[in-house]
């Protein structure tokens, strides 16, 4: 951004990921060829993103003076938390390798990549005016920009369920074999929720049950917006430093929130009952969430 549209270009071929290795590292050589950038930032997930001698070739066909980065944000993508063995070459080919948790960095560190780094995860710019307060925000409330859809609820929670028969919680496993996922805790507080509050808590994502839908990211801000309480489960809450982007939006968004404690959250600026509320426990969490909606509770809770 700091050098306008005319100096920033980026090329999305991941949308094309399931086409065939070898056209797909064609076309990111075609577009390095044609750029010669200055810096390359590439957002590498999971093994076999980029081969290693694709990042070796982008180096060639740069320019003299190139900076060459990846990032690792999505923890879900990387299947076995602390397997970073597929990471360490390519950090080594590049110049910086950063990642959205301290305690991959360490990781890294310590099998011999000096350059790993931090980069707090966060989300495209594009969608930065949705994640603010109605009054700041560029698509506000106003007669002509009013939802079609009601979010009035005390609670809500945007996120997709994996429960201990997933197969993707199943694969979610630190070394040793224990989960690394909080897939039960993420069970236990929707149910917690779901008897205090009845219909005023707000549930969106997949494997929830044929009635739950995940919101349109679109759409996301304005359950946010119109619900008095965000909840933020990562899926890991082991990891130094790390939580989903799911954080920062009910943050810019304006509603309160209830967030699972992870290490080192001091680190985000986040202290409990500041700027959000902090639980450990589904207990935890359903308490707080009554004592800062008192007076709303839904008359149809079993409690």
């Amino acid at each position: 951004k700091k050098f306008g549209s005319a100096g920033y270009e980026e090329v999305r071929w991941f949308a094309d990921y399931g086409q065939e290795p070898a056209a797909r590292e064609q076309a990111i050589l075609a577009a390095a060829k044609a750029l010669r950038p200055t810096l390359t930032f590439m957002q590498l997930q999971m093994p076999g993103a980029v081969e290693l001698e694709t990042v070796r070739r982008i180096r060639a066909l740069s320019s003299a003076d190139s900076v060459i980065v990846t990032w690792c944000g999505d923890i879900a993508n990387e299947n076995r938390p602390m397997d970073v063995d597929w990471q360490v070459p390519l950090g080594r080919a590049v110049d910086l390798t950063l990642h959205s948790s301290m305690t991959h960095v360490r990781a890294l560190r310590a099998a011999g990549c000096h350059n790993a780094g931090y980069l707090q995860i966060g989300f495209d710019g594009g969608e930065e005016g949705q994640y603010r307060p109605p009054r700041e925000s560029e698509i506000g409330f106003s007669p002509d920009t009013r939802p079609d859809e009601s979010f009035d609820f005390d609670v809500c929670f945007l996120g997709s369920r994996y429960g201990q028969g997933d197969a993707f919680a199943k694969s979610y496993v630190w070394k040793s074999g224990e989960p690394a996922h909080d897939a039960k805790l993420r069970d236990e507080v929707v149910e917690k929720m779901r008897a205090a509050f009845g219909a005023l808590f707000g549930l969106f994502g997949n494997g929830w049950g044929p009635d739950i839908q995940p919101v349109p990211l679109a759409k996301s801000h304005e359950v946010y917006w119109q619900s008095r309480i965000g909840l933020s489960v990562s899926l890991d809450n082991k990891l130094e430093c790390y939580s989903s982007d799911r954080l920062l939006r009910i943050l810019g968004c304006g509603c309160a929130l209830l967030v699972k404690r992870f290490p080192m959250m001091s680190v985000w600026g986040l202290k409990h009952e500041v700027n959000c509320l902090i639980f450990n426990t589904a207990d935890e969490a359903a308490g707080l969430a009554r004592k800062y909606t008192i007076g709303r509770v839904s008359p149809h809770n079993d409690e």
